[in-house]
């Protein structure tokens, strides 16, 4: 059983660096045609800058980026590919943990009423370390297919 995260008053998810979410572990974001974009030459289709925007203040008052936690997918025994994917979402990405911790994000567990797996990276108390377009840009270079989707890159 995965000790549950502190909610605020709203009941939302306190951004926080969970402890039972290791730098080991995978942090799956899922992919769908709105993140898939034609490359300037027409040739080919790719990954775009949208990957990785976290949710907008509007939606989410912490700014979190959502994905889903392969380590508590796994132990509850699914298949996370499978999980993961649907027709809505063909594919998906993952970054080792550990990738935004580095750069001083928050990594933690936020279940939903939809998604009991799933987690959320979120920029520092201090909000020095923010998914801004660099950082972002840093990411995509570190990412890896989790699921791939045939004819898109990862990279530009």
């Amino acid at each position: 059983m995965v000790d549950a995260p502190k909610k605020d008053a709203e009941g939302r998810t306190i951004p926080h660096d969970h402890a039972e979410v290791l730098n080991k572990h995978n942090f799956i974001r899922r992919i769908s045609e709105q993140f898939i974009v034609t490359d300037n030459d027409g040739k080919g289709r790719r990954l775009s800058s949208a990957t990785l925007h976290p949710s907008s203040i509007e939606y989410d008052i912490y700014e979190g980026l959502s994905g889903d936690l392969e380590a508590f997918l796994l132990a509850d025994g699914h298949d996370p590919k499978a999980f993961v994917t649907s027709a809505a979402h063909p594919g998906s990405i993952k970054f080792a943990v550990e990738t935004f911790r580095s750069l001083g994000l928050l990594v933690g567990y936020d279940p939903t009423t939809d998604n009991q797996y799933h987690g959320g990276v979120w920029p520092s108390a201090d909000k020095t370390a923010r998914l801004t377009p660099g950082v972002k840009k840093r990411l995509m270079k570190l990412a890896e297919w989790y699921v791939e989707i045939d004819g898109v890159s990862l990279k530009k």
